[in-house]
């Protein structure tokens, strides 16, 4: 390996295919940036370092890269995974890269790229998986599912403008996004909706703002206002049949507004 093209395809390996790369002098800092490619499934890689030994070793399995990595004490160091998502400070063990989990951070930057603009990205009844999941017994596999998915799509998604998502489920202080009002008002499933806030699915989320149906903020968003339905008839010729629109859609409140038309 004393020739300069041997060498360089052993560091290429290295720093490229297996990803260990030396971010500070002494190994006090690295990163973990394995790039696959081509048709190849498996690749492995150690180093024995002035800290001890550093080891990247990944495999695709099934559609899903699973990279396991030795990071010794005293080293801090990054993991960053082919879809983008980075660990800061990781840890050793075993990191996945799941191309649906990471859909939301994909789609970002396919959009991104093309348009130039940052995206908002709208999540509606999140909640409907968690207990579909939670009634078909694969409730733990779901909810480290939809975590992950989370934290990709609004945590580590740098093409992200903002977001919002909307659900029936309440929020409570026990998930870590601070107290608030929410009550359930549907009918039953007390004892599971229960079950299930209990879980930090939004623990990682920066600065989450919580807008239940008793705040008065966006409190005509949550549907169309008698006003706007009653102008949306007259303007098609359909006056005569505003009696009925209201007997069917009307009824529902949010914050202190009443009459809202929720089709």
């Amino acid at each position: 390996m004393n020739h300069y093209a041997p060498g360089a395809v052993a560091a290429w390996l290295f720093s490229h295919c297996a990803g260990i790369r030396i971010k500070s002098p002494g190994f006090e800092k690295i990163e973990i940036h394995p790039v696959p490619g081509g048709s190849l499934t498996f690749a492995r890689a150690e180093y024995e370092s002035v800290r001890g030994k550093i080891v990247s070793e990944w495999r695709i399995e099934q559609k899903k890269f699973i990279l396991t990595v030795e990071i010794p004490d005293g080293v801090e160091a990054d993991v960053v995974l082919p879809d983008g998502t980075i660990y800061k400070g990781a840890a050793a063990g075993k990191y996945e890269c799941n191309r649906c989990m990471h859909a939301f951070r994909f789609l970002s930057k396919c959009m991104y790229e093309h348009f130039g603009e940052k995206v908002i990205i709208l999540i509606d009844e999140y909640d409907t998986p968690m207990l579909e999941a939670y009634t078909a017994g694969y409730w733990e596999d779901a909810i480290e599912y939809t975590r992950r998915m989370f934290h990709a799509a609004f945590k580590d998604n740098p093409y992200l403008d903002r977001g919002l998502m909307t659900g029936v489920l309440p929020y409570a202080e026990r998930i870590g996004m601070g107290s608030t009002n929410c009550r359930r008002a549907e009918r039953g499933g007390t004892t599971d909706i229960t079950r299930i806030t209990q879980e930090s699915i939004f623990s990682d989320l920066n600065n989450p703002r919580v807008v239940t149906t008793t705040v008065e903020m966006y409190q005509t968003c949550f549907g169309f206002t008698e006003k706007e339905v009653f102008t949306a008839l007259e303007d098609y010729d359909l006056s005569e049949r505003k009696g009925e629109v209201k007997y069917w859609y009307d009824g529902f409140q949010f914050g202190s507004r009443k009459e809202i038309y929720n089709p």
